[in-house]
């Protein structure tokens, strides 16, 4: 388990993955045995906090993308829920960090949703925007309307912004004429889903994070002007975007040089 900290910072805790990451087929940890390893972990920390500061407990997308972990993950959500985290004098000082979409949407909600009802003050980031390999895109886009009810913020938006754009990343290669002309169409009704979700992101107060160098090398933003088109699309719509650098050693980029990109297009000072 890593963190960081600070006087004035908040507590960023990646939970542990399941036997270690160890792949051992004669020592596997069983589902109870995690989650009380894991749940030990996450009390001691927060027992370090000052009264100022917020336990953000991550779920690293390496940690639980396959569903082999999914008993794992559903085990310590359940222990968590029922943990003295919940007590009503530490609920404002959790919050959760998806980061990038561990499990199917299906088997994801329900504990979105246990998580929420345990812990109704708490702040959720899920990172939902990225263009992913295996989930059609068009999916991803109306996927986004799912989490509304259950997250604070969006991580990326990446999806949202290109459907806004009128592109889909899935039609890139389409050459065969009749599949072309149902083309538009699918980019109309993305385009159309995606402002109907900006509308209720901006009504709720959800905000949308990005990071603009992760999104173009990594996510399919393609360059600057795609990126900050669509970021200029957000903020029309009263959706509050904030600004982050996601993994500034493997991307080779400082929030000054995030910033920096904005700052070119005009939408910042």
């Amino acid at each position: 388990m890593s963190w960081g900290v600070c006087s004035c910072a908040d507590v960023r805790v990646s939970i542990p993955h399941p036997n270690n990451g160890i792949n051992d087929i004669n020592n596997k940890e069983s589902t109870s045995q995690y989650a009380q390893r894991a749940m030990e972990e996450m009390m001691y920390f927060q027992s370090c906090l000052l009264p100022t500061q917020k336990l953000f407990i991550t779920f690293p997308r390496q940690t639980f993308n396959v569903n082999r972990n999914f008993e794992h993950f559903s085990a310590l959500i359940d222990l968590l829920s029922d943990s003295t985290l919940a007590d009503e004098d530490s609920k404002h000082q959790l919050a959760f960090d998806f980061a990038g979409q561990p499990l199917p949407m299906a088997q994801t909600l329900p504990l979105l949703d246990k998580l929420r009802n345990a812990f109704p003050s708490s702040f959720i980031c899920y990172h939902h925007g990225e263009v992913c390999p295996g989930i059609a895109f068009s999916d991803r886009v109306k996927h986004t309307f799912d989490l509304i009810p259950y997250v604070d913020r969006i991580g990326h938006g990446l999806c949202l912004g290109l459907a806004v754009l009128g592109i889909n990343p899935d039609l890139d290669d389409i050459k065969d004429v009749n599949a072309a002309v149902n083309e538009e169409a699918v980019l109309q009704e993305n385009k159309d889903l995606a402002f109907q979700c900006l509308e209720q992101l901006a009504e709720k107060k959800i905000g949308i994070e990005i990071s603009p160098t992760c999104n173009i090398t990594l996510g399919g933003a393609r360059n600057e002007q795609i990126l900050t088109d669509y970021v200029r699309e957000f903020l029309k719509m009263g959706v509050d975007v904030f600004v982050g650098t996601d993994d500034p050693g493997f991307l080779n980029t400082t929030m000054e040089k995030e910033i920096a990109i904005l700052q070119k297009a005009g939408l910042c000072q």
